[in-house]
């Protein structure tokens, strides 16, 4: 049985008395819980071996990507490479591209939207989903990566339902 969409979930949490950016702060059930917050370990600096090994690596997966260039996915790969290796421009670029290859193609709205996200800016990661919305409504992907979106704002009216902007 699939239940609403979470944006709609996150409507309704004002008027169940529910503070939605307690549920939001980060640790917050850890804390309920009494658990202790989990800390990444250390790797430690990169050797030149690896740094090396990493290079050839990353040339053969450029390669091998840019032979399915005229795919969505690919385009979103590259987006997600590049975002990984502080090139936001390009990441947003490629991923774009993707958008722009075919519109159906529902992962790049959200890796979009996630890459505005990192990058402060939450209301173009919005409208990326709100764009995707447009193009294949009723999608879960896309309701549950807004309700999350939103719900991480906590922009809620106080009718109840989601405020647009």
């Amino acid at each position: 049985m699939r239940g609403p969409p979470l944006a709609l979930v996150i409507a309704a949490l004002p008027a169940l008395g529910t503070d939605c950016a307690a549920l939001l702060r980060p640790g917050a059930n850890r804390a309920q819980r009494g658990g202790e917050r989990a800390r990444p370990r250390s790797r430690g600096p990169i050797e030149p071996e690896q740094r090396a090994a990493f290079g050839r690596a990353s040339v053969e997966y450029i390669e091998t990507q840019r032979y399915n260039a005229d795919r969505a996915e690919a385009r979103v790969n590259f987006g997600t490479f590049y975002a990984y290796r502080g090139d936001a421009a390009q990441a947003e670029a490629e991923i774009n591209t993707a958008i722009a290859l075919d519109p159906d193609f529902v992962p790049a709205y959200v890796n979009l939207a996630d890459l505005y996200r990192a990058m402060g800016r939450d209301a173009d990661g919005e409208r990326s989903l709100r764009e995707g919305l447009d193009i294949v409504p009723g999608h879960a992907s896309l309701h549950d990566a807004l309700g999350l979106a939103l719900g991480k704002r906590c922009v809620v009216d106080r009718g109840g339902g989601m405020a647009t902007d």
